[in-house]
């Protein structure tokens, strides 16, 4: 039940972002038995597992960890294009602090696999339809808009429930190396 509430809580922030149309999953859950230093190793050795093969900017002085990471799309709707078809890239970032960390996971932009006959949306935003409403394939981005997004929580949902429980269960060593 916990898990559930928080991961609501991360969506009321994305609804938050509304005023800015930036595209953001995120919160700040407490973890006070927890040290910076502890939080930010723990992230660390998420990042490694989960995602394996992606490049992490890293600062241990702000406890800051980064990530470009992406997911396969293929159209899930009838009415979506093929030429839709690529990937959705998009952005973790987790900031320790002590007591604390917060997540985010934002930047989504949808690229297609065959660039010179693709169809793009590009940056996903808060908006429920594709934003440019003069481009010439409005409507057919729309259903592909709609299509990704609807993707989304699929996607975001596994990452919040992975990095929630490895910081739960994580073992680091103390300080004293025991």
């Amino acid at each position: 039940m916990k898990v559930i509430l928080l991961f609501f809580i991360s969506f009321i922030s994305a609804l938050s972002q509304a005023q800015t149309g930036k595209l953001i999953y995120g919160s700040t859950v407490q973890k006070e038995e927890r040290s910076k230093e502890e939080l930010y190793l723990m992230a660390k050795m998420w990042f490694a597992t989960e995602f394996k093969n992606s490049v992490v900017q890293d600062n241990e002085q702000e406890g800051r960890l980064s990530a470009e990471v992406f997911f396969e799309y293929q159209p899930s709707s009838s009415q979506s294009d093929t030429r839709a078809k690529g990937r959705i890239k998009y952005t973790v970032t987790i900031l320790t602090k002590g007591g604390q960390y917060e997540y985010e996971i934002t930047d989504f932009r949808h690229e297609p696999s065959n660039r010179s006959k693709g169809i793009s949306v590009g940056l996903l935003t808060n908006n429920d339809v594709f934003p440019d409403r003069k481009d010439k394939q409005r409507e057919l981005k729309d259903k592909i808009w709609k299509d990704i997004k609807s993707e989304l929580s699929r996607i975001v949902f596994p990452v919040y429930l992975s990095l929630n429980e490895a910081m739960d269960t994580m073992n680091v060593p103390n300080h004293n190396g025991e």
